[in-house]
């Protein structure tokens, strides 16, 4: 009950206030999501070719057949059988009783990933979930117990990249060890990768991949294009689809063109249509990998599989034939990577060069694997060799590298560090730290952390020796350490205010010495005591003569701070190289009157050079001077004016007291400090005085 005070009235009943949404982006956005949204139309799919490439086999062979090696490492992709027999017996190394009790608490990185509707080139990403393998497998016995499949309505779960470095897997290495030839094993002696410093498991050592019907693999390369082998354990099978190397790159420009993904960039994100490809002309292999096949991959074939029918446990690994060819993949592919920012998981040149070292120990004759090495070496020295003068010019000190360090490659951008690197003490212990980085990493990170040194693993003369007796053992000439690598275009550059040196116009910082780059402007204010420039003086002296050009005053008459005045301009200190430059730059001033067409007295700049005391005498548009003319015009005086100095790849005509020369390329590159950069239609053109 509500009490109000006597002989007052109740307020009235107002209309609720109607309140007005301002135009917000967040009312805007709710307003349109309230409007009946547009259906969004399904996006085109790449129209077929009309070609028709045949759709081949994969290779089989087996084990007993003479030359297998030479057969299964020749081919794209091939299944070899008999090497391996199909899990039945439940106490079997991959059998999955025994990896349940074996490895059930073990915990891996499960890829969570769609079920494949319809094949394409730009799947839905798939992500990844830390969880216990035991589940898995109890999930992988159901479905072969009681015929069930996964629900295809969630994400699949994929066991991969299970690690056997543990030993609780040696069981299942001393298998395979036991039953597959030496030149298929891991780290053999027929195998170059294991001249790798630091392992990669997956790689240099077996991984299991437990799958259950659906689960696929999208299309890829292999690491760095090594050969690989896979071996399927059972009781299930595998699809295989694969295109051979040599139609790699019309694959790659096609979809780019067709679909606009790299399948470089996108690698294991895309699953093809075989028929759209054969469609196109490039042929595509099909084939089933049952219990106990192992399939031999080259490196740089395109694959992707997908599990067939019942869930199966597979092992895989990648090793490398010992020759050229191998390499040279490797390090196309490396390349490669670089250009598309993918991190390269070893260090090739590094492994190249602890392989050369093992052909030289041995006195190989291997001559195109011996090429191969001296020309990585070269290069390897080379880089070093940037990295020596980048160290010296930031004034680092260089230590040796300490017994037992591994450090392979560089924490900020994973590049490969065979001979120098940089190491940041602040960085030890930091959860985001790059403690180990390449030379130019860590100039650049020098300007946050300043305890920066440089780290020599070996001497630069050690990899050049290398490198000229893999040369000599092939038969070629010695590499050549001096020329220049083919690397980036470099852009604009400017002067260090603190130290002088050539740095990026983009940075604040100098790399170098640490210091301020940005320029401060100077004050426009004129300073007392101080004389005008010589170049203001003649633009006054050029404004009192413009009524009459006969009265010019040009020549030593001008000013001790001429052009005329200036040292170094005869033959001899241009010989000898002695650097002069004039106080400015000239300007128009100095001819007495302004360039045809312009009515402003411009700089040399107009022309496209800067003005050098040992270049140029004088400077006139061609346009002024007709071709039968060997005079300069009437307004100049040139009295006195020293002639250019001549170099010496030019010859002195001494027939004319004065002689137009045009100012080329090659007189512009040695007469010193001058950029050959003409604008508009202005040529630049000597009046050179000569000596009978």
């Amino acid at each position: 009950m509500m009490l109000r005070r006597k002989g007052t009235a109740a307020a009235p009943k107002h209309a609720p206030e109607k309140v007005t949404q301002h135009a917000t982006r967040g009312a805007t956005k709710r307003a349109a999501s309230e409007k009946p949204k547009p259906r969004k139309r399904a996006k085109a799919e790449a129209a077929f070719g009309n070609e028709q490439a045949p759709l081949l086999g994969l290779d089989v062979y087996h084990r007993d057949e003479a030359d297998l090696r030479d057969k299964a490492l020749g081919s794209p992709i091939c299944i070899v059988r008999g090497l391996l027999s199909p899990t039945t017996d439940d106490e079997d190394p991959f059998a999955l009783p025994l990896l349940r009790r074996d490895h059930g608490a073990t915990k891996v990185k499960m890829v969570l990933q769609r079920p494949m509707s319809k094949p394409g080139w730009k799947l839905p990403p798939q992500t990844s979930a830390l969880r216990t393998l035991g589940p898995y497998i109890d999930a992988m016995r159901r479905d072969l117990e009681e015929n069930t499949s996964p629900d295809t309505s969630k994400p699949l779960e994929f066991a991969a990249n299970v690690d056997t470095s543990s030993e609780d897997m040696a069981p299942q290495l001393d298998a395979l060890k036991t039953l597959l030839p030496a030149w298929l094993l891991w780290q053999s002696d027929e195998d170059a990768l294991r001249f790798v410093r630091q392992g990669v498991p997956g790689m240099t050592a077996p991984q299991l991949y437990l799958k259950r019907k659906g689960v696929w693999t999208g299309g890829h390369e292999e690491n760095l294009r090594f050969s690989s082998v896979n071996c399927c354990h059972g009781p299930g099978s595998s699809r295989w689809f694969a295109v051979d190397p040599q139609h790699a790159s019309k694959v790659r420009s096609l979809v780019k063109e067709k679909c606009q993904v790299d399948i470089y960039v996108d690698e294991g994100n895309w699953w093809p249509d075989p028929s759209w490809l054969r469609s196109y002309g490039i042929p595509v292999r099909e084939g089933l990998q049952q219990a106990g096949d192992v399939i031999v991959l080259r490196g740089g074939t395109l694959h992707w599989v997908v599990c067939d029918d019942l869930p199966s446990v597979h092992s895989s690994w990648n090793f490398g034939v010992q020759c050229a060819e191998t390499f040279e993949a490797a390090l196309e592919r490396a390349a490669l990577n670089d250009v598309i920012r993918y991190p390269n998981i070893i260090a090739v040149r590094s492994l190249l060069l602890d392989l050369a070292a093992h052909l030289v120990s041995q006195e190989d004759t291997d001559a195109k694997l011996l090429a191969v090495c001296s020309q990585s070496a070269a290069v390897v020295a080379r880089a070093a060799r940037r990295d020596e003068a980048a160290i010296k010019q930031a004034r680092l000190g260089v230590e040796g590298e300490p017994d037992g360090a591994l450090v392979i490659r560089c924490d900020a951008c994973g590049a490969d560090l065979p001979v120098f690197y940089s190491r940041c003490d602040s960085c030890f212990g930091c959860q985001n730290g790059t403690p180990f980085m390449c030379v130019s990493c860590g100039l650049r990170h020098r300007r946050r952390h300043r305890d920066i040194s440089a780290v020599a693993k070996q001497s630069i003369s050690e990899v050049e020796a290398l490198a000229t007796k893999c040369a000599s053992l092939c038969g070629a000439p010695p590499p050549d350490f001096t020329a220049p690598e083919v690397g980036k275009k470099r852009g604009a550059m400017k002067a260090c205010p603190q130290c002088a040196k050539l740095i990026p116009n983009r940075c604040e910082t100098c790399p170098a010495c640490g210091g301020c780059a940005v320029r401060k402007r100077s004050s426009k204010k004129k300073k007392d005591g101080v004389p005008p420039a010589w170049t203001d003086a003649a633009a006054e002296l050029a404004v009192a003569a413009t009524r009459d050009p006969q009265k010019v005053v040009f020549g030593p008459q001008r000013g001790p701070r001429d052009v005329s005045a200036a040292p170094g301009l005869s033959p001899a200190a241009f010989e000898s190289q002695t650097p002069s430059r004039a106080p400015s730059a000239g300007s128009w001033a100095d001819l007495g009157a302004p360039p045809p067409g312009r009515e402003s007295s411009g700089s040399w700049g107009d022309l496209g050079v800067l003005a050098e005391p040992a270049a140029l005498s004088t400077v006139v548009p061609a346009a002024a001077l007709p071709v039968e003319a060997a005079l300069p015009p009437a307004y100049l005086d040139l009295a006195g004016v020293p002639a250019i100095v001549s170099p010496p790849n030019m010859r002195r005509v001494a027939s004319e007291p004065y002689e137009p020369l045009l100012l080329d390329a090659d007189v512009l590159r040695t007469a010193g400090p001058i950029h050959p950069l003409v604008i508009d239609d202005v040529l630049p053109v000597a009046l050179v005085q000569t000596t009978p």
